[in-house]
């Protein structure tokens, strides 16, 4: 059972070395960044400069260990028949499928807005499903009593829900409907351009659910911890 904390350490490590690599990149070349303002895809750059190859592939490391977790608990259920296997199969699935949506969601850009949109949609609503999918394993192990440590498991569901409850909110969220819609802005000669508003709320909602996912993940594999 011990694996679990490695991949918990190291899942929001290559994230955070995801972001500083990505930053570094961004610096090198002189161009801003704002987490507020600027999409997942945004922070990677077009170009094969070693900073955003690097932070690409710690995003793919960040959001595929807790799969790995996940795996491993599969492992250890399996010896116990299909009706122990079959939801914790259907809980790594879920995992496999959220981190590829998060990944295709940084990858896509806004200039297509119709699939960018629907991998936003998809990426949030698997993030959700997956999260409540797993808070729900765990109240049912504790409502049955099947918990090494049931207080903490009972608190470790909650904790998911509150966060697939967070997520729902993100997709819910009324300004979606007109996410694409700039902020005129008078220029000192009379002019008039435009710019993102503060915070642009579809590149905002990206970087909360790959965040709050990513923390809904390593409470989860706690959770598989405690069993």
């Amino acid at each position: 059972m011990a694996i679990y904390l490695p991949l918990i350490i190291g899942s929001i490590f290559f994230y955070a070395l995801m972001i500083f690599i990505a930053l570094k990149g961004k610096k090198k070349l002189g161009e801003p960044y704002d987490f507020l303002t600027y999409f997942p895809y945004e922070l990677f750059d077009d170009s094969r400069e070693p900073h955003f190859l690097a932070a690409r592939l710690f995003e793919g490391l960040a959001f595929l260990l807790p799969v790995a977790g996940l795996g491993y608990y599969l492992s250890t259920v399996a010896a116990d028949g299909w009706g122990a296997l079959s939801f914790p199969l259907g809980l790594t699935l879920m995992f496999f499928a959220s981190a590829l949506a998060l990944v295709f969601v940084s990858l896509v850009p806004a200039k297509f807005p119709k699939e960018h949109t629907a991998l936003f949609f998809l990426s949030t609503a698997t993030s959700l499903l997956t999260l409540a999918m797993v808070g729900f394993y765990f109240l049912n192990r504790y409502l049955l009593g099947e918990a090494t440590n049931n207080a903490a498991t009972l608190t470790v569901a909650i904790i998911l829900f509150v966060f697939a409850a967070f997520l729902l909110l993100l997709l819910v969220n009324p300004k979606l409907a007109h996410w694409a819609d700039m902020e005129k802005v008078a220029e000192k000669d009379g002019t008039v351009s435009l710019k993102r508003p503060r915070p642009f709320v579809m590149a905002c909602s990206e970087w909360l659910t790959s965040f709050v996912y990513l923390l809904g993940a390593a409470v989860a594999l706690i959770g598989f911890l405690l069993l």
